[in-house]
């Protein structure tokens, strides 16, 4: 199977003999400059550019499909002008995208940012990809650079407390900068439980305090979303954290992150025996009625 992009804002697919599979799926008023397939085959990821001077609100952004030719939830919008290069993660977790804006950008399927952007190019990006491990990005711009961006930063981090954990200055921090490093590397990498748990009642009290806005147009999460992200990254298993991200997306009325961090709380609450708390039900329940 083939899958190809225009610059009248279309994506088709084909079969090997140059056959349409289905009818191409259009963005008026756009182009499409980069599209890949999931490693499994069921997805594709493409640019949807426009002129930033149009005054659509989007410069570029990336759009997931299925391939019936639906666009599966909302844009992944971050970039300030056309993307130019994308690809996924060989476990096909993770996407990364190049633009014209310089950057490099990384984001999880359901489009939220993974991190801060990769920034170093003066330039346009010019193609991207994942080394066979999915730990780092290799990336090249018309500067003439090419450069090599760490993906798991998490992993890094465990790399580079355990290569100083016995170094003075971990081992008798005397500055602030080193009483940072010690209780970073302390908190997050040799005792990740206790970090874990901490960022978790953060994301819980703000949640709380968004919720104390009687106007629902003033309620905000994106700063608890940001911290359970954080919380996620560190510990995959943690099902409660998945619960409460599905549930301020579900403020933010998008409906398909929400399933997506619903569906997989439910997996871990049954995995973890957890099948009798008042958050699984809730799951179970809303899962239920879709």
């Amino acid at each position: 199977m083939l899958a190809s992009g225009s610059s009248d804002g279309s994506l088709g697919l084909w079969n090997i003999n140059g056959q349409s599979i289905i009818q191409p799926s259009r963005v008026d008023g756009c182009w499409v400059d980069c599209l890949a397939f999931s490693p499994d085959g069921k997805y594709i990821i493409s640019s949807i550019n426009n002129d930033p001077l149009s005054g659509r609100g989007f410069a570029g952004v990336l759009k997931l499909w299925d391939l019936e030719g639906n666009i599966i939830g909302n844009p992944f919008t971050g970039h300030e002008d056309s993307v130019t290069c994308v690809a996924f993660s060989p476990d096909g977790t993770l996407i990364i995208s190049g633009s014209v804006d310089g950057t490099v950008r990384l984001w999880d399927q359901q489009g939220n940012a993974v991190g801060s952007p990769f920034i170093g190019h003066k330039f346009r990006v010019t193609s991207v990809d994942f080394d066979p491990t999915g730990k780092q990005v290799v990336s090249s711009g018309v500067d003439g650079t090419v450069r090599l961006w760490p993906v798991d930063w998490v992993y890094w981090l465990q790399v580079g407390c355990d290569r100083l954990r016995y170094h003075p200055v971990l081992k008798n921090p005397q500055t602030e900068v080193e009483r940072q490093a010690w209780e970073t590397c302390q908190n997050y990498v040799w005792e990740p439980e206790k970090g874990t748990q901490k960022l978790y009642e953060q994301a819980l009290q703000r949640i709380k305090d968004e919720e104390n806005f009687p106007a629902a147009e003033e309620k905000n999460f994106s700063d608890a979303i940001l911290i359970l992200n954080l919380v996620i990254q560190f510990n995959p298993d943690h099902a409660d954290a998945y619960y409460h991200r599905g549930k301020c997306y579900a403020d933010f009325h998008n409906k398909h992150k929400t399933i997506v961090d619903f569906n997989t709380a439910a997996t871990l609450y049954r995995q973890q025996g957890k099948t009798e708390t008042e958050e699984y039900l809730e799951v179970k329940k809303f899962l239920n009625q879709l």
